[in-house]
């Protein structure tokens, strides 16, 4: 028995719902084919989508430290975590003292001085002596001399690390002259930094990251005894 034509039409047109659901089929695996394709290329991505689904937000770092100077000290420890090329002519770093500096002719004594902690090894070129990330303090003074922008330069003065045993090393000029400079870290045949104001004085951004460029390498480093604290 031949089915009648209202029948033949059901059986082999699609219907609507029919129609929808293999739209929504298609749709659901070019986008399953196109994430797909997204997190193989950038993997990263995958793992901050994760934790902003499962947190609301990006996972943040928080930096341990009981006050700012042991908060950007362990900073620097935490950026240079995965350092393994120690340098005799460079060393990024963190500054934990940043300058006050003013337009007024009475300037703060020391107002000018900035310290920071390398955020990458450090060796001395003849010497058995390798400086992890966080174990070396740069002291030196930031100069603004135009005054009409905030830009300036830094000189380093002195560097002095402490090794896991707790020995003491310190390097500095005979002549008492600076050591090196700084550089922005993204720009390091540039002496000028940018400078930042905060309520009634120009300082060093806090957020500052730079390049030490040492102008007599690092070597014959003097022995100073035993720090009295773990750095």
């Amino acid at each position: 028995m031949l089915p009648k034509l209202n029948q033949f039409r059901r059986w082999t047109y699609p219907n609507k719902f029919g129609f929808v659901t293999f739209f929504i089929a298609i749709t659901v695996a070019i986008a399953s084919f196109l994430a797909a394709i997204c997190f193989w290329l950038f993997p990263d991505f995958g793992k901050e989508l994760g934790d902003m689904l499962i947190s609301g937000r990006p996972e943040s770092v928080v930096i341990p430290g009981d006050n700012a100077i042991e908060k950007a000290i362990n900073k620097a420890k935490m950026k240079g975590i995965n350092s393994t090329d120690p340098s005799t002519d460079f060393a990024v770093a963190i500054p934990f003292a940043r300058p006050s500096l003013s337009k007024s002719a009475e300037t703060n004594y020391n107002s000018d001085i900035v310290a920071l902690s390398n955020a990458s090894a450090l060796r001395s070129s003849n010497q058995d002596l390798v400086f992890a990330a966080g174990r070396c303090r740069f002291l030196g003074t930031v100069s603004w001399s135009g005054q009409t922008s905030l830009i300036g330069t830094a000189d380093i003065t002195g560097v002095s690390c402490v090794m896991d045993n707790r020995d003491s090393y310190n390097f500095s000029a005979p002549d008492g002259h600076s050591i090196g400079y700084l550089t922005p870290v993204d720009q390091p045949a540039s002496r000028e930094i940018s400078l930042a104001k905060e309520g009634p004085v120009v300082t060093l951004p806090e957020d500052g990251v730079y390049l030490v460029r040492f102008t007599l390498p690092l070597r014959s480093m003097s022995f100073t005894g035993k720090s009295s604290i773990a750095w």
